[in-house]
């Protein structure tokens, strides 16, 4: 096997295994009972009483971090799945990373159905568009880098 070859196969595997362990970990988070997510999230709210913050506002402040937890965990998977189509394809054409992002969107309403079959969970819609939100963003960052790349590259060859 040639360097190019081994590169390839140690990229794919990289980027094969980190699509799995984020879905792996949105689906162990997912497939806690409300009552253990609730516990894993309330520290936040704790810990901001603690430093003075009103009751009030730390329960907001808590549902923000939970709904960014999410923005966060859906921006990783739609990086890992972009990077992966992306080596699987050899290219990095729109249609890759729209396929990546359709791949994305499907997860989270999945992870949205399993949620229906976990007790206390309860499968929303909304989830799903925050979710999107930080699919949209990896789209967005990986289709500028892309651009700016292939503006780079070919500014280097004009020098």
């Amino acid at each position: 096997m040639d360097i190019e070859n081994r590169r390839r196969y140690i990229d794919l595997s990289f980027w094969g295994f980190a699509t799995l362990g984020c879905m792996s970990l949105i689906f162990f988070m997912s497939h806690k009972p409300a009552v253990e997510s609730a516990e894993m999230s309330g520290f936040i709210v704790e810990w901001l009483l603690a430093h003075g913050i009103g009751k009030d506002l730390a329960g907001s402040l808590d549902f923000a971090v939970r709904k960014c937890a999410h923005m966060a965990e859906y921006f990783v998977l739609a990086c890992c799945v972009s990077f992966l189509f992306i080596y699987i394809k050899k290219n990095y054409a729109i249609g890759v990373r729209i396929m990546a992002l359709i791949i994305s969107v499907m997860y989270a309403v999945s992870d949205e159905i399993h949620q229906l079959f976990v007790p206390g969970r309860a499968g929303k819609a909304s989830d799903v568009l925050i979710d999107s939100i930080g699919i949209a963003f990896a789209f967005i960052i990986i289709t500028v880098y892309f651009k700016w790349r292939q503006s780079s590259t070919y500014s280097a060859k004009a020098h």
